[in-house]
């Protein structure tokens, strides 16, 4: 059983295009965590797979068992309208056509992962450069 959770994991990490590094930060745990998750010699404590769920959408039934789908059916235009109300019929188009696009869905949320990714590297070098300024 260990074995299937870490290759049904190790689809998701490759699905959303993230290194076991990358996948790892995203959930809290260091890449070793994740390489041991894929490799069947552990499974992901409780509080990681609620992060799963909520940072992918993760189905946990797919997970655990292999059936299902693999990510969660969500409402998501109701959720961004409700954020954004008055914000006009635009936003609550565009997010319902994403519901039945999943490749362009898909797409755009690893344009956004890796974003932010990037952005949260430049940060972390740019701190990085200050505090070894200070140094000198």
């Amino acid at each position: 059983m260990k074995v299937k959770i870490g290759k049904r994991l190790r689809q998701i990490r490759e699905r959303f295009g993230m290194s076991q590094t990358e996948f790892g930060n995203s959930l809290g745990i260091q890449y070793q965590h994740v390489s041991k998750y894929e490799r069947g010699e552990s499974v992901p404590t409780w509080e990681n797979l609620i992060k799963l769920i909520q940072n992918y959408d993760i189905n946990i039934n797919w997970l655990l068992t292999g059936e299902g789908d693999q990510l969660r059916e969500r409402h998501q235009h109701e959720v961004i309208v409700s954020r954004n109300e008055g914000s006009g019929d635009d936003l609550f188009s565009l997010t319902a056509y994403l519901e039945t696009d999943i490749e362009l869905k898909n797409a755009i949320t690893n344009f956004v992962l890796k974003y932010k990714n990037a952005k949260d590297a430049a940060e972390a070098l740019v701190n990085r450069t200050e505090a070894l300024k200070k140094l000198e």
